[in-house]
């Protein structure tokens, strides 16, 4: 499998809520299979899916949702690579350009996964 449809099947199941099948993907794809961190980092994406915060709160949950399955693909495919397989254009009314409020519900979901390991020690 070419990485293009690597990252294309990994979006697919990220949007059909298949986290382990997302990171899986990413990490055959990477030759990373059987990874000592598979599994924190199938947490890191699942945190950045389900967590909260908004960069704006006059976003909505249908453009939320996406924004979040983008934001879990760029911990697993990397911010470089997000121009292939997400487009952020258009009118953006909001506090951030799109671009910055996809960076800033990774780094929301990242700091917060790291906030739950530190506090369940």
């Amino acid at each position: 499998m070419t990485k293009t449809e690597s990252v294309a099947e990994s979006l697919y199941a990220l949007q059909n809520g298949d986290v382990e099948k997302a990171v899986s993907l990413f990490e055959n794809c990477s030759g990373q299979e059987g990874s000592l961190y598979e599994s924190d980092t199938v947490a890191i994406v699942r945190t950045i899916l389900e967590d909260d915060y908004t960069p704006d709160s006059r976003l909505k949950e249908q453009t939320l949702n996406p924004m979040r399955i983008v934001a879990a693909a760029i911990e697993l495919w990397g911010i470089e690579e997000a121009s292939q397989y997400a487009e952020v254009s258009g009118n953006w009314n909001y506090r951030y350009n799109a671009s910055t409020s996809l960076i800033l519900l990774h780094a929301a979901g990242l700091e917060k996964h790291r906030l739950d390991e530190l506090t369940s020690m």
